[in-house]
């Protein structure tokens, strides 16, 4: 519903129309919608008690899709590392599920979910903290694709997608798997769900609600219009 702002009745009440249907879209422009919602998150804010707003930045992220839909991770930093009271995160971990759809844009929408989680590192055993510090690490040549050998084990085929920056780089790409792989980008799927779902026990650092906020790198959904 969109609001007409210059149609009012006698009362003052604002005349609103439904947009037209928006056009058809292909299963694979559905998955191009999705992996941008999923990526192309560059910023998450949330304020927390008497901090009123923290910034989290883009740091690592990685994708998977199949014929059913795809999942994403993505790590995002603060850059605070000293402890406070109430303590303040620095560390964000967004998890995003998609369950395919296609057609129009609220069927692919309505088949995502995301949840944000704020936390911070100190407050985690040792082998979840390596994450991060491996993740905040120069990427060197850990994004390298490494064609898979003939007699590898045979995986269901998926479309991996992946950015990770450091102090002075940042990589983006996207492979088929099992044909091609990287090992460091898929050991980051196995390591962040599994961080994910230790931190969703408990919820992490909560924010205050209504305050979460996440920009885009692109400025508007014109998705959403017809």
């Amino acid at each position: 519903m969109e609001n007409l702002f210059w149609e009012r009745d006698y009362a003052g009440s604002k005349a609103t129309y439904t947009p037209a249907k928006t056009k058809y879209v292909s299963p694979q422009a559905a998955r191009f919608l999705v992996k941008r919602l999923m990526h192309e998150a560059s910023t998450i804010s949330a304020s927390f008690g008497v901090h009123e707003l923290v910034v989290f930045s883009r740091l690592l992220g990685v994708s998977e899709f199949d014929e059913t839909g795809g999942s994403f991770y993505g790590l995002y930093s603060s850059g605070h590392d000293e402890q406070s009271s109430p303590p303040l995160p620095n560390y964000c971990l967004r998890k995003l599920q998609w369950t395919k759809g296609f057609k129009n844009i609220d069927t692919v929408l309505q088949g995502l979910t995301s949840t944000s989680l704020f936390f911070h590192s100190d407050s985690l055993d040792r082998d979840s903290r390596t994450v991060f510090e491996d993740a905040e690490a120069p990427l060197g040549n850990k994004l390298d694709i490494t064609h898979a050998p003939a007699d590898a084990e045979v995986r269901s085929e998926k479309i991996i997608n992946y950015f990770a920056m450091d102090d002075a780089t940042m990589l983006q790409g996207e492979y088929q798997a099992p044909a091609v792989f990287n090992p460091y980008i898929e050991n980051k799927i196995q390591e962040l769900s599994k961080l994910f779902d230790a931190l969703f026990v408990d919820g992490g650092i909560l924010p205050d609600v209504n305050s979460l906020r996440i920009s885009y790198t692109f400025d508007h959904f014109d998705f959403m219009k017809s």
